[in-house]
């Protein structure tokens, strides 16, 4: 498929991608796909999900920034602001992914859960 850098599939458990190969990826778009693209392929392996994935480059979109899709620093890196009460002003430029949402909000809450159960870690937030 045009503009695919890098394609997995399913191990036989379904609980973690494979790497199938790469094409050709150079420069910031290089490091960042060598230090997340795997790390977001394998948030997704689950009996349910896709049994091949492909990672696109980052000038090629098969859908809008914001959606539920791409590994790109340009897809993956959107604002995410929280208010309510105990949460303080001061941002905090904490970087976070979406599976860290969940625990970030129960724990922020003071919600017990099991840690175990979720993909994400919660984030510290600012006091006020």
């Amino acid at each position: 498929m045009p503009g695919v850098i890098a394609s997995y599939y399913t191990n036989d458990a379904q609980d973690d991608y494979v790497p199938f190969g790469t094409n050709h990826i150079v420069g910031a778009e290089r490091s960042w796909f060598a230090r997340h693209g795997e790390e977001l392929v394998d948030t997704m392996a689950e009996p349910s999900g896709a049994d091949v994935v492909g990672l696109l480059a980052s000038d090629v979109t098969y859908g809008v920034i914001g959606d539920h899709g791409g590994h790109s620093k340009l897809i993956q890196e959107i604002p995410m602001v929280f208010y309510g009460p105990g949460v303080g002003s001061k941002d905090p430029n904490t970087r976070m992914r979406l599976v860290d949402v969940l625990p970030t909000i129960l724990e922020t809450m003071g919600i017990n859960y099991d840690q175990a159960e979720l993909d994400g870690e919660a984030v510290k937030l600012p006091k006020p």
